[in-house]
């Protein structure tokens, strides 16, 4: 390319897509916060959208403190694999949803404080705000949201059918924390300070003696040799939901770390296409508005 953008030579031709995958659109929103704070967030809506369709929505969230997942930016996929989950997700039907709530990176020392001391609290306030505001859309089905996270997300997923079992039909946890006492020190204490110090903290945030309230079978996915977030994690929120009789599902992905890659990755992402479908799927004998 020459100075004045004009073409000199072409070095090579690149093949073009091996898919051809849908177009989806998506749009940047602001909402506010229950106390006036502006929240970023982002709808995915699909190829052909039709306003005056009838839509489920999947929440796809992280919600835990040094990431964003709401940025004005594309690359071939990212830490949650946006682009995968957008295409796949708008392909069975759905609108895809992400708000950065409080504690999340990028926005300052006060967005990110009110996390401290009780990890979900604040993140789940910011996140029913939102629910709201996709209320107010004619196009969306109120009565079918699902939640999808992995990491903090997957204990978001977890935390929000415990704490708002009446919002989300259903959801999908991924490597979920499920007990801060058994994550790593150099985080949790960040944020949450020792057990000894904050036992009233620790004891609001561990989901294992908390599945009596959930109402829904989430499906659970873990890699078992997860060095990060550890199986225990999910094995033992397993033993509690066997001990209370309520339903789920697992996916366990073997000799898979925290990471979902290859195979592992295609086994989540299909699962979790397949349990969403299954839970957000519309009423037999409901007509489409």
């Amino acid at each position: 390319m020459a100075v004045d953008g004009s073409a000199v030579e072409t070095l090579a031709q690149a093949a073009g897509p091996v898919l051809n995958l849908p177009e989806v659109t998506r749009e940047f929103v602001t909402v506010k916060a229950h106390d006036g704070t502006d929240l970023y967030a982002q709808l995915v809506k699909p190829e052909g959208f039709d306003p005056a369709g009838n839509y489920p929505v999947v929440v796809h969230w992280y919600g835990g403190p040094g990431l964003q997942m709401v940025s004005n930016r594309y690359g071939a996929t990212n830490i949650f694999n946006h682009i995968e989950r957008d295409v796949l997700y708008t392909q069975a039907g759905f609108l895809v949803w992400r708000l950065d709530n409080r504690g999340s990176a990028g926005r300052g020392r006060a967005f990110e404080t009110p996390v401290f001391g009780e990890l979900g609290a604040a993140a789940l306030d910011d996140q029913l705000a939102g629910i709201e505001h996709l209320r107010t859309l004619p196009y969306v089905d109120t009565t079918r949201i699902g939640t999808d996270g992995k990491s903090f997300g997957g204990y978001m997923t977890l935390y929000a059918l415990i704490f708002a079992p009446d919002v989300f039909a259903c959801g999908v946890a991924g490597a979920a924390p499920t007990d801060w006492s058994y994550y790593d020190t150099i985080y949790t204490e960040r944020y949450m300070r020792t057990p000894e110090q904050n036992p009233e903290g620790y004891a609001a945030t561990n989901l294992i003696d908390k599945v009596d309230q959930m109402r829904t079978a989430p499906l659970l996915i873990h890699g078992l040799a997860d060095t990060n977030v550890h199986l225990q994690n999910t094995v033992n929120f397993i033993e509690a939901l066997e001990a209370a009789d309520k339903p789920f599902s697992f996916i366990p992905l073997p000799n898979r770390g925290h990471s979902f890659r290859g195979d592992g990755l295609v086994a989540a992402l299909m699962g979790s296409v397949d349990y969403l479908s299954e839970c957000l799927a519309e009423p037999e004998g409901t007509a489409l508005r």
